[in-house]
């Protein structure tokens, strides 16, 4: 072998140890959330700066299956007392299993909303939709039905929503795909929990 051959196999090797670190990271820090100590840094947060970058983040690896992520704010929403990275986190979570469970040249609805009680934030796909028989374990730990699901990533943000006084709400759309719906308080309390 040549010393550049060489050279760009090790960089492929480093490369691929960078990204099983980076996964191996990401799932110990979703399995701390499990733990007793865990608190969430809150603080005032414009939710519409959030998802859009929620949003941005996603929109690489949807144009790589040829899915697009739509995004709309519908009317004003107030900023809210929240971790902002463990929200962001939970938010990425849902909206890549969205992406991931549309297929070729559909298109995810990513929506942001409020009423007086509530602030709200939609996910709508456009795939296959969730079976009944999976409805119960859903949100349960190492519950997957991916190739190489984890089963950590929905468990995570229904974890992260709850520590925030809030719930997921999940349900199959009349037509095609599933709507994952994270639903918060419209005020925060201050106090950490």
């Amino acid at each position: 072998e040549t010393p550049a051959a060489m050279v760009t196999e090790a960089q492929g090797r480093v490369e691929q140890l960078d990204h099983t670190l980076n996964d191996l990271n990401r799932t110990l820090s979703d399995l701390l959330v499990f733990s007793r100590d865990f608190v969430l840094h809150r603080e005032p947060c414009v939710l519409d700066h959030l998802v859009s970058e929620v949003v941005e983040e996603m929109r690489a690896a949807a144009i790589a299956r040829r899915v697009a992520i739509a995004y709309r704010c519908e009317g004003t929403v107030v900023p809210l007392a929240v971790d902002r990275i463990k929200l962001k986190q939970a938010l990425l979570n849902l909206l890549k299993n969205a992406v991931e469970a549309s297929p070729a040249m559909s298109e995810v609805l990513v929506t942001l909303g409020a009423s007086a009680q509530q602030v709200y934030i939609s996910m709508q796909d456009h795939g296959l939709g969730i079976a009944e028989a999976d409805f119960p374990r859903l949100f349960s730990p190492f519950f997957s039905t991916k190739e190489k699901g984890t089963g950590l990533g929905l468990t995570f943000a229904q974890k992260i929503v709850e520590l925030h006084n809030g719930q997921i709400v999940v349900s199959n759309n009349p037509n095609a795909g599933a709507t994952f719906r994270v639903e918060l308080p419209a005020y925060q309390e201050r106090e950490l929990r």
